[in-house]
């Protein structure tokens, strides 16, 4: 629980009134999900520069963790303790109400990381009987062919492996696997 807790500067939010606190929470969501910058200038009244910065930095951090953990309304409510009830209440609703399109819009940006999708793969086993070099090799080979999509072409891409590289290759896929699924808890 202790690692769950919000660290928005309790003080700094303290300055502004729940209209300005309920107008920021709407933008820097706006924000996250890139429909609109939230403008300095639109708070300059109520915060300085460096105020400003914890302030929109921990609310979005806080925001984009409530999110990605599927906190409930008690959950956040505990997390953000610090708070008056009427700041806590301001801060759950934002959240609870805009979570299925900050959720939408953060799975989506996962999801691009890339352009390139992975279509279709064939593969074959072949064992290499000699070499230019070697008269005897008798060395079992991997052929795995991928079709991919980048944008809206495709692109066929041939990969030739060894028994060391295929483990290798494995072994990376394993460890992606493993921070995926970390991800997903």
């Amino acid at each position: 629980m202790a690692g769950d807790r919000c660290s928005i500067p309790v003080g700094v939010l303290s300055k502004c009134d729940n209209d300005i606190l309920y107008k920021l929470l709407h933008e820097l969501v706006d924000g996250i999900c890139e429909r609109r910058c939230v403008r300095y200038q639109d708070y300059m009244k109520t915060w300085d520069l460096q105020d400003w910065w914890d302030v929109s930095d921990t609310c979005q951090s806080f925001i984009k963790q409530a999110i990605k953990h599927g906190w409930t309304k008690d959950k956040i409510e505990n997390s953000v303790s610090e708070l008056s009830k009427d700041q806590k209440q301001i801060l759950t609703e934002v959240i609870l109400s805009r979570s299925d399109e900050l959720r939408e819009h953060l799975r989506s940006k996962t999801t691009q990381i890339s352009n390139a999708s992975l279509q279709d793969f064939d593969w074959q086993m072949k064992l290499a009987m000699s070499s230019d070099k070697l008269a005897t090799v008798q060395e079992p080979l991997l052929v795995v062919d991928l079709n991919i999509r980048e944008s809206e072409k495709k692109k066929a891409v041939s990969l030739e492996m060894n028994k060391l590289e295929l483990e290798k290759m494995i072994t990376s896929f394993e460890a992606a696997n493993k921070v995926v699924q970390q991800l997903k808890s």
